[in-house]
């Protein structure tokens, strides 16, 4: 790497932690903490009410979270620290796809990820604890492009174990573009999941699964369709909106095996059918946060750094359009913060229940603009690998 281009990456790396330290505690992070320092002293971490009162913000993620609680009791900013660590990790992870990229070319990379807004307000600001699952899915990328399988299910699996639903993702790791099914991943991803959810059962019992009940009672919201459709009495109160809220994992769990299928059917790069599949599970997901989205463009990040004349790059590249909309909707969510009606209050508040209404007519034209790499005719099976 030349001696600007260095410079300018290791500035940028060690602004990282300095704007996460400078901002301290806020947002989701104060929720985290209380988790951390209540498991830290031996209370319950997945209790949903204490002293009979009910929690306002009770723990949604696995047993890997509570490994922050230690340092949290240490001192309150170590695991955000932790995690613009991880944000740092990611970019030099990105760098390293690159080859020996020059000053400008670490620029773009450091835009795409970590510097887009996207990743500098939930991550860096808020200290949203997404970007964990984001790095181990991006190395989880870097290892099955090595032919890693192995490795690739196990960091899946222990993203999983972190928040849940980078499980799925080891679904689209399934073929190569050869029509050969490989089963490496995720049989290797949901025998590590299995393990460490049963150890963490051992411990602490049926309070390790609140976490999935909670999510299934969760509300629309944000750039969730359904939420535009929630935000009106007659569309809230009826019975096929019930249906969808009360189905909904079901239907992200249909939409992550269609598009697993499709990439293996219609020999999509694995890099195209993991780009599109996070894709999906999150646009169908009904809890439509801004900051679940992380991960996509950290891997939309990675397939560009490595793959950026290739196919794979051409339709990431394409798909720029939507990273943009989602740093928009991030920014002003934060922007919104500072009037006295806080997070889209006030006259914000179209954009907490329309926020879908731009996210989806972008990513509808993405789609189209990249269908020709996405929707290839299906072709017959030519074999199973392990």
């Amino acid at each position: 790497m030349p001696p600007t281009a260095r410079l300018l990456a290791w500035t940028i790396a060690l602004a990282l932690p300095v704007i996460a330290l400078a901002v301290g505690l806020t947002h989701d992070h104060a929720d985290y903490l209380k988790q951390w320092l209540m498991a830290a002293e031996g209370v319950d971490p997945w209790i949903t009410a204490l002293g009979g009162r009910e929690l306002a913000a009770p723990n949604a993620y696995g047993p890997l979270h509570l490994l922050l609680a230690p340092l949290a009791a240490w001192h309150p900013l170590l695991p955000k620290s932790v995690f613009a660590l991880c944000a740092v990790l990611a970019f030099a992870l990105l760098l390293t796809e690159a080859g020996r990229p020059d000053a400008r070319r670490v620029l773009y990379v450091a835009l795409l990820f970590p510097l887009a807004p996207l990743v500098v307000i939930a991550v860096l600001i808020y200290g949203i604890n997404d970007i964990v699952p984001a790095l181990l899915t991006m190395v989880a990328c870097a290892s099955f492009a090595r032919n890693r399988r192995t490795t690739a299910g196990i960091l899946l699996a222990f993203a999983g174990l972190y928040k849940f639903y980078p499980l799925l993702f080891a679904g689209f790791l399934t073929s190569r573009g050869d029509g050969r099914l490989d089963l490496r991943v995720p049989l290797v991803a949901a025998a590590v999941f299995a393990v460490g959810m049963a150890a963490a059962y051992a411990v602490w019992g049926e309070s390790l699964l609140t976490p999935l009940r909670f999510g299934s009672d969760r509300p629309p919201k944000m750039l969730s369709i359904l939420r535009l459709f929630y935000q009106f009495e007659p569309l809230r109160t009826s019975g096929w909106m019930e249906f969808l809220l009360a189905k909904n994992s079901l239907f992200v769990l249909a939409t992550a095996v269609l598009v697993a299928l499709h990439g293996w059917l219609a020999r999509l790069d694995w890099e195209v059918t993991l780009l599109i599949g996070i894709l999906a599970v999150f646009a169908v997901y009904k809890v439509g946060h801004a900051q679940f989205y992380v991960t996509w463009i950290g891997v939309q990040a990675w397939i560009i750094a490595r793959s950026h004349d290739t196919t794979p790059g051409r339709v990431a590249r394409g798909f720029l359009p939507l990273a943009a909309i989602l740093s928009l909707y991030e920014l002003l969510y934060f922007a919104s913060s500072f009037t006295h009606d806080g997070h889209l209050g006030g006259p914000w508040y179209p954009l907490r229940w329309g926020g879908s209404v731009p996210f989806l007519l972008t990513l509808g034209w993405c789609v189209w603009q990249t269908r020709e790499q996405l929707f290839r005719p299906w072709r017959r099976p030519s074999g199973l690998r392990l």
